[in-house]
């Protein structure tokens, strides 16, 4: 059965996972691109992690929706959806690095790529 993982990028090793497709789904780093999927939202001293988490499933839902956000934005974000879409219904598995989760301590914690896997696997005929 085709799989959505998702995984901290910082542990990632593709070579332990050499039939999936990997989609990093961050924020701009140093030397990496950041994805249009990635969280605006940051946690601070002012946001927690479920802030966040509801800004950014109202960000999620507005440009899915197409309701009030940019052209551009709108685009780049459907498409990498898109992307992530088409290698899923390919029957191809998907793994999904973020920064999130698992946290420090090895603990599975709550992150915007459940959000992007939730909406795949709902809109996905698989």
């Amino acid at each position: 059965m085709t799989a959505i993982n998702i995984f901290n990028k910082r542990h990632y090793a593709k070579r332990d996972h050499p039939d999936s497709h990997t989609f990093y789904c961050g924020r701009r780093m140093r030397d990496l691109a950041g994805s249009p999927l990635a969280n605006p939202f940051k946690i601070t001293k002012s946001l927690n992690r479920r802030s966040v988490l509801y800004l950014y499933e109202r960000h999620f839902n507005k440009i899915v929706n197409g309701d009030d956000v940019a052209t551009l934005l709108r685009r780049e974000f459907m498409q990498a959806l898109a992307d992530i879409i088409l290698v899923y219904e390919q029957g191809i598995d998907v793994d999904l690095l973020c920064w999130c989760t698992p946290d420090a301590n090895g603990n599975s914690v709550p992150c915007h790529c459940d959000m992007i896997r939730d909406y795949v696997l709902k809109v996905t005929t698989l």
